[in-house]
């Protein structure tokens, strides 16, 4: 079979009538069509040569090189010559098919990608270093998390693995393999008396573990006395208290965080435990396949219970702990008032549920149905809407207040995956054998029930599409969908760095530039937010005099509110100038205050907008504004301390007897305030106590010289007797 096509290319421009053809066993032909051949003209043969098998092939003409995707890695080959260069080649991937090679558009760098270890590898093969090099998950991944600032996620899949990733940059910075079966729950937490948060898991080999995200190292195990796996795991708001559901006796083990100590086991589930979840009201909420949901209260050891018609697949509680929301196996969502243990309401999901045939079974449209269900369910961080997912490619959004359903969702559109057609109403519009043609048609592989091989058969079946896991971001801007395909996020941010918004021909960086010159500052700067060059939008931020903030503050259209308070954030984050930008924040939030509060109240009750359902962005740049506003906490005692220093310096100043003033001919008075009357009086005092400073010191030469005299008389007589 060919593996790869590639047409010759000249100056940049492909030649149809040149063609480069390696097959899958690594035999290369450069095929040249001729006009020249006699009697007619035909493809002829230009360079021929048998290389290692290979599964894809790029080539660059400029630089003359020729990279294959062999098994293990890529080999690269000069285009003319044929020959290997051994020195420039990759083995990175484990004796894995690379099904993907190409080069960069200078021909500095290759990137490799190999589909069975999800690994992909972009190398400056001069400088024989690798630039970015990331595996994804090997299995389908069963649960995520967030942690409390959103910008960290973490996943685990059905092998065992963890997978902790940067959600600003999307790289994976960890990974943990210590667990030997598939991870069960992941959560995020603050051990008590510990600024840093750990990451604790729970797994199917029978422990929950806790990781240190600082020193990357397992530092506490959890292990039940009956060594039984833990199908879910929660941890309380105070970090001090890890529940565990257990897999094969159906009760739940309570851990001290701390000690590892087991401090109790609650036990009245009939079934296997299908979720666990702790309110902020220190509440535990369980559901089993037993068709119950029992509330737990730890500290006093009391319990209620909530009976539902159905199997319980999933639970969740309101961030402010109020109510619970439970998915049972019918495809209801029931909710249920916790304080007053009522049942507030009911959404019956079953006809929101696309189901989808799974092409490696007949199955009938009874079997069908009983896919109509949700795996898993989560509040939105304000709590006024509902994510529900299940074993299929759609994801719901409910509003909790109306049950009614907002949007839908595709969390994959990869139809080599099983599941993926829709067939809702397929069975009652087509007869029974079209269906089973399709089935046949698209898989003829052998195959039986529960998707499990025939012994000693070959068969491989497609893997399917499922929700198995969704947690909504801490910053109500995103959620991730854990799928058996990988990880899928939704987010309402973009990361182009060029959104402009609503600009026209007029708005250019020549006309910002000369509004500035001019001194039109509002005109300014309204464009440098409408444009959004963060660069541009600083120079003319920081070109701003500081007496003109108020009025600006107050004629900057609210509409841009946002974006300008994001920009104000990332620019109290890194500049130097923090004064100068919280008076900006001060002036924005006394101008529109108001706007402020009433936008943010209307986003969370308003159901005609469907993008402030899911988050106020004004509300998150406020918080993303605090955030850095609170970096540089440790410099308001810095500034205070400063404060009373130049206080007391100056107290000391004042306290000084300043002879030397100089007098202001103009108002009459010195320049420190002190009246001439009071001047002169000073001065006449001064002379008086000269001129008795020049009397007595008079008085005492006299006196000297009075002593002197007798004692010269008496000389002179002893001298004449």
């Amino acid at each position: 079979p060919i593996a790869s096509i590639r047409f010759f290319e000249k100056n940049g421009k492909k030649l149809p009538s040149s063609l480069c053809v390696i097959d899958e066993s690594g035999y290369y032909v450069h095929w040249v069509f001729s006009t020249k051949l006699k009697p007619k003209p035909d493809w002829m043969v230009m360079n021929e040569k048998q290389l290692a098998k290979s599964s894809s092939m790029d080539i660059h003409f400029e630089k003359k090189k020729m990279v294959l995707g062999v098994v293990g890695g890529y080999n690269l080959y000069d285009f003319e010559t044929l020959e290997r260069d051994s020195k420039m080649s990759l083995q990175f991937c484990n004796n894995k098919k690379v099904e993907s090679v190409h080069f960069s558009p200078d021909g500095s760098f290759i990137a490799a990608g190999c589909g069975q270890t999800n690994q992909l590898v972009v190398r400056d093969y001069e400088a024989k270093t690798n630039v970015f090099h990331q595996a994804g998950h090997q299995s389908p991944v069963s649960h995520v998390a967030y942690t409390y600032m959103g910008d960290v996620l973490a996943s685990g899949d059905d092998e065992g693995v963890i997978k902790v990733w940067d959600c600003l940059s999307g790289h994976s910075f960890v990974n943990f393999s210590t667990h030997t079966g598939p991870i069960t729950g992941l959560k995020f937490s603050r051990p008590p008396k510990s600024r840093d948060v750990a990451l604790y898991t729970a797994s199917l080999d029978g422990t929950c573990r806790a990781f240190d995200l600082l020193r990357y190292r397992n530092f506490r195990t959890f292990v039940a006395p009956n060594r039984t796996g833990f199908t879910s795991m929660e941890i309380d708001m105070s970090g001090e208290i890890l529940a565990a559901a257990g897999q094969t006796d159906f009760g739940i083990y309570l851990y001290n965080t701390i000690t590892s100590q087991l401090l109790d086991v609650l036990k009245g589930h009939e079934g296997p435990i299908s979720q666990l979840a702790f309110s902020s009201k220190d509440l535990l909420a369980s559901g089993s396949w037993d068709k119950t949901v029992r509330v737990w209260t730890i500290h006093n050891n009391q319990v209620e219970t909530f009976d539902h018609t159905a199997e319980i697949t999933a639970l969740a509680f309101r961030p402010d702990g109020t109510e619970l929301a439970v998915a049972t196996n019918d495809g209801q969502i029931t909710f249920w008032d916790v304080m007053n243990s009522n049942q507030t309401g009911t959404i019956v999901g079953r006809r929101d549920i696309r189901v989808a045939v799974n092409t490696a079974q007949d199955e009938t449209k009874v079997a069908l149905e009983s896919k109509k269900f949700y795996k898993s369910i989560t509040y939105t961080a304000d709590g006024t809407c509902i994510l529900a997912g299940g074993p299929n490619q759609i994801v719901n959004m409910y509003s909790v207040k109306h049950r009614t359903l907002i949007k839908q969702f595709i969390i994959s559109t990869n139809m080599s995956l099983d599941g993926m057609v829709d067939f809702n109403n397929f069975y009652d519009t087509n007869p029974r054998w079209q269906i089973s043609r399709y089935l046949s048609n698209k898989h003829k592989k052998k195959t039986i029930q529960g998707n499990q091989l025939i012994p000693g058969s070959t068969t491989e079946l497609l893997p399917s599409i499922a929700c198995r896991d969704m947690k909504f971001s801490p910053t109500n801007r995103e959620f991730v969908v854990a799928t058996t395909e990988g990880i899928t996020v939704f987010s309402t941010e973009s990361s182009d760095s060029f959104l402009p918004l609503d600009i026209d021909f007029n708005v250019t960086d020549e006309s910002i530039r000369t509004d500035l010159e001019e001194k039109r500052y509002s005109k300014a700067l309204t464009d440098a937010i409408r444009l959004n060059d963060q660069n541009l939008l600083a120079h003319v931020f920081f070109s701003l005099p500081t007496d003109s903030i108020d009025f600006l503050a107050r004629s900057l259209p609210v509409n841009y509110l946002e974006r300008f308070i994001q920009f104000l954030a990332g620019q109290l984050e890194k500049s130097v100038h923090i004064q100068y930008i919280l008076k900006w924040a001060s002036s924005l939030f006394l101008s529109h205050g108001r706007y402020i509060q009433t936008h943010w109240l209307s986003s969370v009750s308003s159901l005609t907008k469907t993008e402030n359902l899911i988050s106020s962005g004004l509300l998150t740049s406020i918080r993303a504004l605090f955030r850095a506003a609170t970096t540089h906490k440790d410099l308001h005692q810095l500034s205070m301390n400063n404060l009373y220093s130049l206080d007391y310096l100056s107290n000391f100043v004042n306290k000084l007897d300043c002879r030397k003033r100089t007098r202001d001919p103009d108002e009459g008075i010195l320049e420190n305030g002190v009246p001439l009357s009071q001047l002169n009086s000073v001065n006449e005092d001064e002379k008086e106590e000269q001129n008795d400073h020049k009397k007595r010191e008079r008085s005492k030469k006299d006196d000297q010289l009075k002593n002197k005299r007798p004692h010269k008389k008496k000389k002179k007589s002893a001298e004449l007797q």
